[in-house]
């Protein structure tokens, strides 16, 4: 870092003097100066005429012409004329000249649907639509990053529903919640009314007629047995930190803590 103040080259960002390239100091190895460009959208890719650059290193495989960033994609992807890339790398089997973003962070080529650099197994490049960053479908299936839901969804009714940061699914005939890192990731709100659902805080969700607390930590959802909704309110208890009551019944993240 001294020897580059003295020599009066930065050691943040790019550098680029009349013989080298410099990345926060450190020297590029055969790095062109008079073809070296920053890849729009990253700090992580550069190239010159011959190389593409993954923070230092020299990718070989990459076709440093073609390379650019997936338009749209706001650097997730990027792309050659050979491959497809994430800031994690290369992805496997991916085909550059087909390869285009679909939204959020889902794209695909003329083989696959991708999420990051992970397939989405048996998602239809055809079809598919991404709902929001991590939710997708195609004409046959539900997709939650790049697993496949294996609930019996409608996939023509099927719409999200959003709630502050939180996403739940529904069709025609049930309610799902979303379970991100599962790898059977919607679960169905047993007896759920698809049209009056509705989450109200503190993981509780109601309907017309029930009351249901779900935990994406222990990645279950429990009917609150006997509850009716128009009885149900959010209200904390200093005394058993419950989160919730009932008419005289509190509840602490779903559990029955007490009967006053």
């Amino acid at each position: 870092m001294l020897y580059n103040i003295c020599n009066d080259i930065s050691n943040e960002g790019y550098h680029i003097t009349t013989e080298k390239v410099y990345k926060n100091g450190i020297p590029l190895k055969d790095a062109d100066p008079d073809t070296f460009t920053a890849i729009e959208g990253t700090l992580f890719y550069s190239k010159d005429s011959n190389y593409v650059y993954a923070d230092y290193k020299i990718i070989e495989s990459a076709h440093a012409p073609s390379f650019e960033v997936v338009e749209g994609s706001n650097g997730l992807y990027y792309k050659d004329k050979n491959n497809a890339y994430t800031q994690w790398g290369i992805i496997d089997n991916s085909d550059g000249e087909s390869f285009e973003w679909v939204g959020h962070n889902y794209a695909k080529d003329k083989n696959n649907v991708y999420f990051d650099q992970y397939v989405v197994d048996n998602a239809d490049p055809n079809s598919f639509e991404a709902l929001e960053s991590y939710i997708g479908k195609d004409q046959n299936s539900v997709f939650v990053r790049y697993y496949k839901a294996d609930t019996d969804i409608d996939n023509k009714s099927f719409e999200l529903i959003r709630f502050d940061e939180e996403f739940f699914g529904k069709d025609e005939r049930h309610v799902y919640a979303v379970f991100y890192n599962s790898s059977n990731p919607l679960q169905i709100f047993p007896e759920a009314d698809p049209a009056t659902f509705k989450p109200i805080g503190e993981y509780y969700a109601v309907d017309d007629s029930h009351v249901y607390h779900y935990s994406y930590y222990r990645g279950h959802i429990k009917l609150l047995e006997g509850v009716k909704p128009e009885n149900f309110k959010l209200e904390y208890d200093p005394e058993t930190g419950a989160d919730a009551k009932s008419h005289n019944k509190l509840f602490r993240q779903g559990e029955l803590v007490t009967t006053k």
